[in-house]
């Protein structure tokens, strides 16, 4: 997708969309700037991660490098910056929301299938048992 295309997007989706969740996150009102990168992804030091979109929220922008400059990418961001920081059900919720209103059919349902978005439910769906393993992973750390 075009850098244009895509810099319009943001503005269509964030106008439609902020009075949503203004109350609701405290997400701020003003269009996050958008920042576009030459390289394909970026390591995220420490993590092992490797990023190929972020959203800053401090200088409430947007980051998109290469492999990321896709309208689904640009939905997952758009949403952190809507106020929902973290990969949570309240998350996928609303990115299913504007993928359903923004995407085509068929980005839509290539993202509700994505087996990545099927194992972080399921993660949810198992959170009690998460919580527990950490939990004790935790206390065993203390007593090291």
């Amino acid at each position: 997708m075009k850098i244009s295309n895509l810099t319009k997007l943001l503005h269509q989706i964030y106008e439609n969309e902020v009075n949503r969740f203004v109350n609701i996150t405290h997400c701020r009102r003003e269009i996050p700037s958008i920042r576009f990168y030459t390289e394909s992804y970026t390591d995220i030091v420490f993590t092992g991660i490797r990023a190929i979109g972020y959203y800053c929220q401090d200088t409430h922008e947007i980051a998109l490098f290469r492999k990321g400059q896709n309208k689904q990418i640009l939905i997952h961001e758009i949403t952190h910056a809507l106020g929902h920081h973290t990969h949570d059900m309240k998350f996928d919720r609303v990115m299913c929301c504007l993928m359903k209103k923004y995407a085509s059919k068929r980005e839509y349902e290539a993202f509700l299938h994505s087996p990545k978005r099927h194992n972080r439910l399921k993660m949810y769906k198992n959170k009690d048992k998460l919580i527990a393993y950490h939990q004790k992973e935790l206390d065993r750390l203390k007593y090291l």
